[in-house]
């Protein structure tokens, strides 16, 4: 049975940026898919792999990123190396730092560094070779109808092959624009593998973005392209999870390449839909043709084909099982880092704070004991005594404006009446050998007699045995 229906879809695989990077893995997936540019690793592969027609590795094609926005034809593998080592970094610097393009920040081993992408030729644009390789079972050997013939398959070669040529070019142009957060950049470079049983090609890539933080350098953006990220929502306004995420890929991708007038099926293919690797698929798919193979014959033997079927879904689901568990690692990863950066801007703006409130207080003090200087020393309170004094000149002085103001019947004042009788009583003790001298000095020295008498009357004070002499003998006004 042979599929003649146009399917458009890639493969991805990741490889992790690990204690030294990947430069080894690089220079080897290279050597292996760009081999028409090294006759030794040509015929090394032919040897190896079954698969490969060496007559036709001749027209296969290497690209390299020109750093120009496009790509140009490749002269060796070491061109792409140079490329990607620029991006990626090497320890071969002066400072030996495993460090993101030797300028930015550091590697963390566990992150994915490079993106291995592969984008088969639509069936619709192939021609079917039947009976061009022998199938093989698991362990490699020739599988045989029941007389003992070996069951062969087809190989498909292009329709085209400049058709082909520009698929595959195009195609590179919506990895770089839709699926890779580093663009066209991002693209090492590409090979176009004609000689193998399927037209297909092999795109290097990594997974370094501009840094929106740090302008000229890059950063890992392989969660925002592959994982689980923040910056990555769905319709709903959700984190998009991976698997949404490359459902969304192949669909926008299926549709870009109808667009653009390829035979190809709107609907998802089987493999769009699957976590194995090239390798892993073209095993499963080689398993589906043996069987497709023996019930052309009329081999009835149902129970080898369950039997590999169910071998292989229990395979496949430990596969999906297995990258499940990798993305969770990788997400439980991804927000322990960042509730710990988290954490340590939270502390450092706390310690920001606390050290501009102290230097606001210390300039305020600083303001305060320069005032208080430049002020001079406090004015000083007025003492009890003098305070004392103060409210009893004031009281006498109201006693005596009272008493000029008061009338008595005759027209006289009180005060007119209270002189006339002191002067009366200074005579009587004028008379009476009283040394009271003149009457204003006797005057005056009885009034300031009677302001000690309030005073200590204010003060809840007993009266001394001078003053009591001073009311009764000396000026006799206590009687």
């Amino acid at each position: 049975m042979s599929e003649s229906v146009g399917r458009a879809g890639f493969n991805v695989r990741h490889l992790r940026h690990g204690e030294s990077g990947t430069r080894a893995d690089r220079a080897s997936i290279l050597r292996e898919s760009m081999r028409e540019l090294d006759d030794e690793a040509a015929a090394y592969y032919a040897a190896a792999n079954p698969n490969i027609v060496a007559d036709d590795t001749r027209l296969n094609v290497a690209m390299v990123n020109d750093g120009q926005g496009g790509f140009r034809r490749a002269k060796s593998t070491a061109e792409v190396l140079a490329y990607g080592d620029a991006r990626i970094g090497t320890k071969q610097n002066p400072k030996s730092e495993d460090r993101v393009g030797n300028t930015g920040r550091k590697w963390n081993p566990k992150s994915f560094e490079t993106t291995l992408i592969v984008v088969s030729l639509p069936r619709s644009m192939c021609i079917e070779i039947p009976n061009a390789y022998p199938l093989r079972d698991d362990d490699g050997n020739p599988v045989t109808d029941i007389v003992g013939n070996p069951v062969m398959r087809s190989r498909w070669v292009p329709r085209d092959r400049d058709e082909a040529l520009e698929y595959f070019a195009r195609s590179g142009a919506f990895l770089g624009s839709e699926v890779l957060p580093g663009g066209h950049d991002a693209m090492h470079g590409y090979d176009v593998n004609l000689d193998e049983s399927y037209p297909h090609a092999q795109y290097m890539t990594d997974t370094l973005a501009d840094d929106p933080k740090n302008p000229g350098q890059l950063r890992v953006a392989a969660q925002q392209a592959w994982g689980v990220s923040r910056e990555v929502l769905d319709h709903r306004g959700k984190i998009e999870q991976p698997q949404a995420k490359m459902t969304r890929y192949q669909k926008a991708y299926r549709e870009h390449m109808h667009g653009l007038g390829y035979e190809v099926e709107l609907e998802a293919s089987e493999r769009s839909k699957s976590s194995h690797t090239r390798e892993e698929w073209a095993a499963l798919k080689e398993r589906e043709r043996v069987a497709e193979a023996l019930e052309d014959q009329n081999l009835d033997d149902l129970d080898l084909i369950n039997a590999s079927r169910k071998k292989d879904a229990a395979r496949a689901a430990q596969l999906d099982a297995r990258e499940a568990d990798l993305d969770r690692r990788e997400q439980e990863t991804a927000d322990d880092r960042l509730a710990a950066q988290n954490a340590r801007h939270e502390a450092e703006a706390a310690n920001a704070a606390s050290q501009a409130e102290r230097a606001r207080l210390r300039a305020l003090r600083e303001d305060v004991e320069r005032d208080l200087a430049a002020a001079g020393p406090a004015p000083q309170l007025p003492s009890y005594d003098d305070m004392r004094t103060e409210f009893l000149g004031q009281q006498s002085a109201q006693l005596l404006a009272y008493a000029k103001t008061v009338k008595r019947a005759d027209g006289t004042t009180m005060h007119e009446a209270f002189e006339k009788w002191a002067r009366e009583k200074h005579a009587k003790l004028t008379r009476q050998g009283q040394p009271v001298g003149k009457y204003e000095t006797w005057r005056d020295r009885t009034t300031a007699t009677q302001k000690k008498l309030t005073m200590s009357e204010l003060n809840d004070a007993p009266v001394t045995s001078q003053q009591n002499r001073s009311r009764t003998g000396d000026h006799g006004l206590g009687a």
